[in-house]
C-alpha cells in the first residue's frame, strides 16, 4: 500500500530519529521489538510483518490496497467487546504481552520474597521471646 511518506515522516511516525531509520534500512542495526512495533504502525502494517520482513518474507499491510474501512458499531459510536478468541491488530500487542508477563513473574518473585522475609521475621521473634522473659525477671 502507498503511502506517500517520506522517511523522514516515518521516523517521526515510528518515534525514532531519521537516522537510526537510515542505519536499519541499510541494516547496520538491529531492531528491538518496540521499534518494530513503531515501524508496523508507521507503515499500517500487521503486527509481526517487520519480523517477516527479516525471514525474507513480506509486509502484511492492515488493509489491502485501495480498500476503504468498513463503517463498523463502533464507528456508529456502538460500543462493542471484542470476541474472547480475538488477537488484537496493535502492532505493540505481542510486545505489551511480554512486558505484563515478565511484570507477572517478577510480581511473583517479590510475593515468594515477602512470605520468605516474613517467616523470617516470625523466627526471630519466636526466639527472641526467651530473652524478653529472662530480662523481666532479673528487672522484677
Amino acid at each position: 500500500m502507498a503511502l506517500r511518506m517520506q522517511w523522514d515522516e516515518v521516523a517521526k511516525t515510528a518515534d525514532m530519529s531519521p537516522a537510526h531509520l537510515r542505519r536499519i534500512r541499510k541494516n547496520e542495526t538491529s531492531i528491538t521489538p518496540l521499534m518494530g512495533a513503531g515501524l508496523e504502525a508507521a507503515l499500517q502494517w500487521r503486527a509481526g510483518s517487520v519480523e517477516a520482513i527479516l525471514l525474507g518474507g513480506t509486509p502484511t499491510p492492515i488493509r489491502p490496497a485501495g480498500s476503504l474501512p468498513a463503517l463498523t458499531a463502533q464507528a456508529e459510536g456502538a460500543v462493542t467487546q471484542p470476541e474472547a478468541d480475538d488477537e488484537p491488530d496493535s502492532p505493540i500487542a505481542p510486545y505489551l504481552k511480554g512486558i505484563l508477563e515478565r511484570v507477572d513473574q517478577r510480581l511473583a518473585e517479590m510475593n515468594e520474597r515477602i512470605a520468605e522475609q516474613n517467616r523470617e521475621i516470625k523466627e526471630l521473634r519466636r526466639e527472641r521471646r526467651p530473652d524478653e522473659e529472662d530480662r523481666r525477671r532479673k528487672g522484677a
